[in-house]
Parts: structure tokens; sequence; C-alpha cells
């Protein structure tokens, strides 16, 4: 294991970092996501949310307020449902790999097709959702799906 200043990792990721924040209120977590996308969106990178629809609004106001409006963004934010994201790929209350890469991976497709050779950087919730369900078998199974995507693919 590998470990970064949580600020250097927000900043500057390398390929295929994964981080895991524990925070005790949504608002705590959007100030580090938001930073995290600001820095990449200051780079030219290209970056996917998939969050709830209220985590989602509170992670873009916050751009906002730093400055990234819609214009500035200029179609660098990919944004989804994660509740919407996560039912498309569960089959029998388990991640189906397939579905996953369809789904997940035709997000990370879509990011970069609108600004191609960028970087890509993603921040989801689907394990999230998983976990406070109490289906933590599912959610151990989402991580092992995202790290074979991860494989695949840079963001």
């Amino acid at each position: 294991m590998f470990c970064v200043a949580w600020g250097d990792f927000l900043r500057i990721p390398s390929c295929s970092d994964h981080a895991v924040q524990m925070y005790g209120d949504f608002d705590e977590l959007a100030e580090s996501a938001a930073a995290y996308f600001a820095a990449g969106l200051e780079r030219g990178d290209v970056c996917i949310v998939v969050a709830r629809a209220e985590n989602s609004a509170a992670i873009l106001e916050r751009l906002r307020a730093a400055g990234w409006d819609e214009e500035r963004v200029g179609g660098s934010l990919v944004t989804a449902d994660a509740q919407e994201t996560l039912s498309s790929f569960m089959a029998d209350g388990r991640p189906d790999a397939e579905r996953f890469e369809q789904a997940v991976g035709g997000l990370l497709d879509e990011a970069a097709r609108r600004r191609p050779g960028a970087n890509l950087r993603a921040f989801g919730e689907m394990v999230d959702i998983l976990w406070e369900q109490g289906e933590h078998d599912a959610a151990v199974e989402l991580e092992r799906v995202w790290n074979e995507l991860a494989e695949k693919r840079d963001f």
C-alpha cells in the first residue's frame, strides 16, 4: 500500500489511485470531492460524479462557489445518479461484472470522448449505498469490479 497526503491526492492523483474517505456528514465529503474535481478541472481533466441526487447537487454547488460554473466547466463534468446506475448492473443482489463494465465503463467512455487524451477523475457513492443497506458482501464485490475496471481503463 502506498500512502500520499490527502491534499496531494486531491490535487494530483496518479492513474488508478483510489481513496476512501471516512466522514461525519456529507458536507465534509462534498468539500473534499469538490476540491478533487476543481483541481482536476484546473488541469483539464474530465470529471465523473456518480452520486445520490442531493449529494451530486451539494458537490456541484461547491464547485460553482469555487468559480466552476457550467460555462467554465464546458462539458468536462459527467454526472449520473448512483442508485439508478447501481440498479443497472445488480443481479440477484450482486454486482454483475459484465453489466458493470457496460454501465460504468460506458460513463468512463462518454467522459473520455468529451476531451480525448484528458485524465479522468471519478467519484462514486454506489459502494456506500450497498454498505448502508447492509449488503456488505455486495459492497466488497463492487469494490472488486471497480478495481478490475481500473486495470482496463485509466481514471
